[in-house]
Order: C-alpha cells, then sequence, then structure tokens
C-alpha cells in the first residue's frame, strides 16, 4: 500500500522520501497547445519557474519559486 502524498513545503524540497526514493507526482500536469507557445516565449528562469510552478500550484508562492530558480541557477 502507497504511503500518503506529502504536502510539498520547502524544508521538504530534498527530493528525496523518507524511504530513500525520490517523490513523484500523484498526476503530471497538463499544457495545452496555447501554453505551450506561451512557454517558448519565456526565458530559461522564467521557464523553469513557470514550470515548477505547475507542479507545486498554492503550496510554493509565485514570487517564491522564482527566487527558487534564480537561487539554483547555474550559468
Amino acid at each position: 500500500m502507497p504511503l500518503p502524498a506529502p504536502a510539498l513545503s520547502l524544508p521538504d524540497l530534498t527530493g528525496l522520501a523518507n524511504d530513500g526514493g525520490l517523490y513523484l507526482p500523484e498526476k503530471f500536469p497538463v499544457f495545452s497547445a496555447d501554453e505551450i507557445r506561451a512557454l517558448r516565449t519565456l526565458d530559461y528562469p522564467g521557464l523553469a519557474s513557470a514550470i515548477l510552478s505547475r507542479y507545486t500550484g498554492e503550496s510554493v508562492p509565485a514570487d517564491m519559486a522564482d527566487k527558487l530558480v534564480l537561487h539554483n541557477r547555474r550559468p
């Protein structure tokens, strides 16, 4: 029996579950053709933030997602 999915919070962004495995989303976001066209206009940090926000929803505010992307981006 699978364990319940944890609520995403900033301290949980380690990527590893308690059993050492990786967390996977219960469902993957679907982007419409128009959304994909709009994503093509973004620079790399904007694209990463937009995709991250689709996975985190309201649990990570958009400005925090932007900061996470910029902080963890390697030139």
